[in-house]
């Protein structure tokens, strides 16, 4: 904020829909089968691991997730550096 509410109108301008009726959970079984991996802090201080958990007991086949214990978001890279790339790289081998 304040710059929130101009590029919220500049997505919905330039995507032809509103944002705010975008709603992940909603869609990620859609996504399958192609392979979901969800990283994410267990108290991150922005979005609540809660919604991690909603969107992998949505998702289909073939997925996976990691909830490892930090509190900032967008940095369990941080938290856990060497766990982070192992599962990411890992998850890329198995899957591509």
């Amino acid at each position: 904020y304040p710059l929130i509410p101009v590029v919220v109108n500049f997505i919905n301008l330039r995507g032809s829909m509103k944002l705010e009726t975008v709603r992940p959970t909603d869609k990620i079984g859609n996504i399958s089968p192609r392979p979901i991996s969800i990283f994410h802090c267990n108290k991150d201080d922005y979005v609540d691991s809660k919604h991690a958990e909603l969107l992998f007991s949505n998702a289909k086949e073939p997925k996976e997730k990691w909830i490892p214990v930090c509190d900032k978001h967008e940095l369990v890279w941080n938290f856990h550096k060497e766990e982070a790339e192992k599962r990411a790289v890992d998850f890329f081998l198995k899957n591509l």
